[in-house]
């Protein structure tokens, strides 16, 4: 190797015996140019009862008649499974190779799950090495152990686990949808338990800290398991000490030191579904060379797909803000495809193939606004008591509080009991007239999720076809972008937006939150009122970023896709009445509420 400073790889695992694959691959890749160490943050323990079961298995000749083949997708539980066929070898209490026939298939995830079990010579043939993760390997065993058992009444297939692991397997075999005769019993033994090494924060801290202070440029982590991960990501400074939130967004990997890869897709998604964080590289195949493939990829192992980031430097999250006095509110209806004639948005299964995958939901959106107690005709905004559904984009990084007041409703129902005015007695000043709401925009909008895992709301107008004084004033543009955040409403917030009462959120959707402050919406979030957003302005092309993953794919871009939504919407506006189509959408009387005003 030149003179240049090795490019240290941190591998959070536990080095095999007795040689280590991904060790003897990365100290000699590019010429030596990487410093392989391993940071264990597992122990195993196996479970005594379950290598009692396995070992009874064998000894009363199960895989002969109950089951027709084992699964492996470990190394722990090829381990385990070792330990009860040397300790009966160790016995001579039965002949293996009778009670492991000869052509009972050993399914494996990868190459080194295979090697495992080929140390063992019992001359069962040892399948789907080539397949590299748990979803590749349940596609291959359901079409090869059904080319071997045809027919319905097949044997079951006995799969050693741990504690922690997917269900792909289970239940992709056992599908509802495949017909009887190609579905297959999966009897899961869980073999070992897993936990997290004691020490491991403070040895990973200590390293990565001790290569930082040689003035290495860059040095690499790479990820095996969900476990330890939160430890890993505190140690980073990733997770905010206090609410647990993500940094990742703030981070720029052109500016970080330590470089985050996976080991296949299991791990990649637990980073991002538990702690929002995208990691820069993941394996295609759970094995040295699957890292090398997609390192390859980048200009060095030192550049990384994840600059694309630097483009979000504008978005802080944080749980409080200078948000306005009046909380706004937003009203989110069900997909009840209202249509006319000429329909809004047009659908086919071609363009469902096209749409982006990061679009979570899309749809018209409509603003309101009702005047404050007894204000017959509004001159301005402070005439306003408050707006439904207006995004108050002033500038970037402008925050705000909003609110679902309604969910799950019809427009009926709103017509009725929630747009019409009304009037009600006071002691002090007789009749009091609250006026009805007033349309005055009405546009598309996608809710996307970023290559960063942020959430995104972005919307474009229709409706008037020119804004005017009163949209300009109420911060309507033509096309605009915020961050959208759903708050935890077990945790506290501004006083000044605190609501008399939180959303009826089900356990399952709280334990979403992971106690943080704040968590990325997703559209369920917004079918219970009550629910607490905030809102950050942003620039529309921030939050419309097309994923490397749709690019690969062929994917429409969002920004595309909102601007073929909003040329549908004007189409169907001009055979309409113009901006007053917002009353045939709604259904509404024009008699009964005012036009949509462009000057106050």
């Amino acid at each position: 190797m030149d003179g240049r400073e090795k490019t240290p790889v941190l591998l959070l695992k536990t080095k095999s015996a007795p040689t280590d694959g991904y060790e003897e691959y990365f100290s000699a890749l590019d010429n030596s140019r990487y410093a392989p160490v391993f940071v264990p943050v597992l122990e195993h323990r196996f479970k005594q009862e379950a290598l009692r079961q396995v070992r009874q298995h064998v000894v009363n000749g199960d895989f002969t008649r109950k089951y027709g083949a084992l699964v492996f997708t470990s190394q722990r539980a090829v381990e385990a499974f070792a330990e009860v066929v040397q300790e009966l070898r160790g016995e001579g209490v039965c002949p293996l190779h009778s009670q492991l026939p000869q052509n009972l298939p050993l399914y494996v995830v990868g190459p080194a799950t295979a090697r495992g079990l080929r140390a063992l010579n019992t001359g069962c043939p040892i399948l789907g090495e080539e397949t590299g993760n748990g979803d590749a390997l349940a596609s291959y065993i359901l079409d090869h152990y059904n080319s071997i058992y045809p027919s319905a009444g097949k044997p079951a297939i006995l799969f050693l686990v741990g504690e922690k692991r997917r269900d792909i397997i289970p239940r992709t075999l056992q599908s509802g949808h495949l017909p009887p005769e190609r579905r297959t019993q999966v009897d899961e033994l869980v073999i070992y338990e897993t936990g997290e090494m004691q020490s491991f924060k403070a040895d990973f801290t200590s390293l990565w800290k001790e290569n930082a202070a040689k003035a290495k440029a860059r040095q690499w982590v790479v990820v095996f398991s969900p476990t330890g991960c939160q430890a890993m990501l505190e140690s980073l400074g990733l997770l905010d000490a206090e609410t647990g939130q993500s940094k990742w967004q703030s981070s720029k990997t052109s500016e970080r030191e330590v470089l985050i890869a996976t080991i296949g897709p299991t791990t990649r998604d637990y980073l991002v579904q538990e702690f929002d964080v995208a990691p820069d590289v993941c394996a295609e195949k759970p094995s040295p060379e699957g890292l090398g493939e997609v390192a390859k990829k980048q200009t060095t192992i030192e550049e990384s797909t994840g600059d694309e980031a630097a483009k979000h430097d504008k978005k802080k999250e944080g749980t409080t803000s200078d948000e306005n006095e009046n909380v706004e509110a937003t009203t989110k209806q069900p997909d009840s495809n209202v249509q006319t004639e000429e329909d809004t948005v047009q659908d086919s299964s071609q363009r469902e193939k096209e749409l982006p995958s990061s679009i979570l939901e899309k749809g018209v959106i409509y603003f309101f606004t009702r005047n404050r107690v007894s204000v017959e005709e509004a001159e301005s905004v402070g005439d306003l008591q408050r707006t439904y559904f207006v995004l108050h984009y002033t500038c970037s990084n402008d925050r705000f509080m909003a609110f679902v007041e309604k969910a799950q409703t019809t427009i009926q129902e709103l017509k009725d009991d929630f747009f019409k005015g009304s009037d009600y007695e006071t002691k002090t000043s007789g009749t009091r007239h609250v006026d009805p709401v007033t349309p005055i925009a009405e546009g598309v909008y996608a809710i996307t999720r970023t290559e960063d895992t942020s959430t995104h709301l972005a919307y474009a107008i229709t409706i008037p076809s020119d804004l005017g004084e009163v949209q300009e004033d109420l911060g309507i543009r033509p096309q605009g972008s915020f961050v959208i955040n759903v708050k935890n409403p077990e945790r506290p917030g501004p006083a000044s937006a605190n609501l008399p009462q939180g959303p009826d959120f089900p356990k399952e959707i709280i334990e979403e939150f992971r106690n943080l402050a704040w968590a990325k919406v997703k559209p369920k979030y917004l079918d219970f009122p009550n629910a607490q957003i905030l809102l950050i302005g942003e620039e529309l092309e921030s939050g419309t970023e097309p994923t490397t993953k749709d690019q690969r794919h062929g994917k429409e871009e969002p920004a595309a896709e909102l601007e073929r939504l909003e040329h549908e919407d004007e189409v169907r506006v001009e055979h309409l009445r113009g901006d007053d189509s917002v009353f045939d959408d709604l259904r509404l009387s024009k008699d009964e509420f005012s036009k949509v005003p462009t000057t106050w």
